[in-house]
């Protein structure tokens, strides 16, 4: 019911755009920039490709609404996951970005650099990415939220082998 809420002001933003002698429905600018920040932060913004997105999106709409974005970015609760993505764009590829001025964001920004280009290949590292996660969000009933989904929400691998017993395998 929450995405759903949180979604249903997407669908009436959407611009209409012809594609291959059809029309297709995309979202605004805006709301594609806030999406983009969200599929790059579920990810801890593994690859360099996601952050490229954010710049080449500003960079391709300079006309962008930042009170509209930062407006819908504060009232869907990820307006740190936005501000990493911008704070990343510009950091790493140099776009012409408003400044960010959470304090959360350059310990957020030296985690993303140091797993894009200086941590070894191989399995992540579960903890780190927890704490990546519970960071990233600003507020607290977001991350008590996370939390009780990491925790108590079965995963397909969790399904394969015993729902119920989750906590205990993740403990």
């Amino acid at each position: 019911p929450v995405a759903r809420r949180r979604a249903e002001p997407l669908g009436r933003r959407r611009r209409r755009v012809p594609w291959m002698g059809r029309e297709i429905a995309l979202p605004t600018p805006e709301d594609l920039l806030i999406l983009l920040c969200i599929h790059g932060g579920k990810h801890c913004w593994s690859r360099l490709l996601w952050i490229s997105d954010v710049a080449e999106l500003a960079r391709a709409h300079p006309g962008l609404d930042w009170s509209a974005v930062e407006a819908r970015a504060s009232a869907w609760g990820v307006r740190r996951l936005l501000d990493l993505g911008v704070a990343l764009a510009c950091d790493l590829l140099d776009a012409d970005l408003p400044p960010r001025i959470d304090p959360a964001l350059p310990p957020l920004v030296a985690e993303v650099r140091r797993r894009l280009f200086l941590a070894p290949a191989g399995a992540p590292d579960p903890l780190g990415i927890f704490r990546f996660h519970l960071a990233a969000r600003e507020r607290w009933r977001d991350r008590a939220r996370f939390c009780l989904r990491h925790f108590f929400i079965p995963t397909g691998r969790d399904e394969a082998w015993c729902p119920p017993l989750r906590p205990f395998r993740m403990a």
